[in-house]
């Protein structure tokens, strides 16, 4: 079972056990077991159709699994409905009533629970808009804020109950970058501050890098690697996981031999590389990828002793402070991430070596075969 780090205690523990949800044929969440500790903030990453917002709507309540267990604090809720679970609830869309005022918006789910004291009420629907930065907004109607500002309004309707579960699916999907990067930020400090769980649904690799303490990454209805952001940037379980964290230049090839401690990766121009081991020993002739991210790779001159694969120069993108040098490499893309000063006058069609400490590569199984 994976397991998330630990957080503050203000928040409620989660535990996914053995979990199962399907739509007619499709294995939607396929055995799925996880904790999520108290406090903890857990983006769960994958491509469309991985699962992730179906694991989302059965922690909401909004579905039932077919099978398996969901748990809060220990206790089971599978069966418990939506609103006596006690969480919150941010969409994409924000779902706020056009007809509300800010204020109203944000009381709505007190008033759902019962809440009478007109007191309390502006007191926690002050201190929720506070929290997100809106106070003063509160006569305003959602068609009077900004993209930003509605999902700002949406966050403090998700907090006035103090919940202790947290639910985010894609609430930053409608926002452009620069807001978008600004909002992450903000989420993370009202994490934070409020000490509750939060869970947090997102295709954006970056997003779940950024915000998260841990990340779960699905495929296919099932968990294909979960970890800290570090680790799984670092040290990927397989070639899904390194690719759609971004970035990672996976170039493949075939397994020529291995000893304790390495495996040697052969490609279709003659070119060969050592990588240790990691994970799994791949046998003598099995489809492999090398794997290294762009960002530990440094230029050398094509017969430099330090460099491990060379090839053409076949593009070369200014990133302002960086450049991305890519080159064909055995008939395939392979990309260094290189500073300024780094670049000097290579040009297209140039001659490059690509060099890399060896502890920053690895061997996976290739999915899509091998030369």
């Amino acid at each position: 079972m994976s397991r998330a780090v630990r957080g503050p205690k203000s928040g409620a523990s989660v535990r996914l056990a053995s979990l199962r949800k399907t739509f007619g044929n499709v294995r939607a969440v396929d055995d799925i077991s996880l904790d999520i500790p108290a406090g903890s903030f857990v983006a769960f990453l994958g491509p469309s159709g991985s699962g992730k917002t179906t694991t989302l709507n059965l922690l909401a309540g909004f579905i039932t699994p077919d099978s398996g267990e969901i748990l809060f604090d220990d206790a089971p809720i599978s069966r418990t409905p939506t609103h006596q679970r006690g969480i919150g609830m941010v969409f994409q869309s924000y779902a706020l009533f056009p007809h509300m005022t800010v204020f109203d918006n944000v009381a709505f789910p007190l008033k759902m629970r019962g809440e009478r004291d007109r007191g309390r009420v502006r007191e926690r629907v002050a201190e929720a808009l506070a929290m997100v930065q809106l106070g003063g907004y509160e006569k305003r109607y959602p068609r009077q804020l900004s993209g930003g500002q509605q999902q700002r309004v949406a966050m403090a309707r998700a907090l006035v109950s103090h919940p202790r579960l947290l639910l985010m699916d894609e609430p930053l999907g409608a926002l452009d970058k620069k807001l978008r990067d600004q909002m992450q930020i903000e989420i993370k400090n009202i994490h934070r501050r409020v000490g509750s769980t939060f869970v947090y649904v997102t295709h954006d690799q970056n997003e779940a890098l950024t915000m998260s303490d841990f990340i779960v990454v699905m495929r296919d209805g099932a968990i294909a690697q979960a970890g800290t952001p570090q680790e799984l940037y670092d040290s990927p379980a397989n070639e899904f996981v390194a690719d759609f964290l971004g970035g990672a230049n996976l170039v493949r090839g075939r397994i020529t031999g291995a000893d304790a401690a390495s495996q040697r990766i052969a490609f279709e121009d003659g070119q060969e590389v050592v990588v240790p081991l990691a994970g799994e020993t791949l046998e003598p002739g099995a489809a492999a990828s090398l794997f290294v991210r762009p960002e530990g790779v440094t230029l050398a001159q094509p017969d430099d002793e330090r460099t491990r694969l060379h090839g053409e120069v076949s593009e070369i993108v200014f990133l302002g402070n960086s450049f991305r040098v890519i080159a064909t490499v055995a008939g395939q893309g392979f990309s260094a991430l290189v500073g300024r000063d780094e670049i000097g006058g290579l040009s297209l069609g140039d001659r490059v070596g690509f060099a890399w400490e060896n502890e920053r590569s690895r061997a996976f199984a290739s999915e899509a075969g091998g030369t």
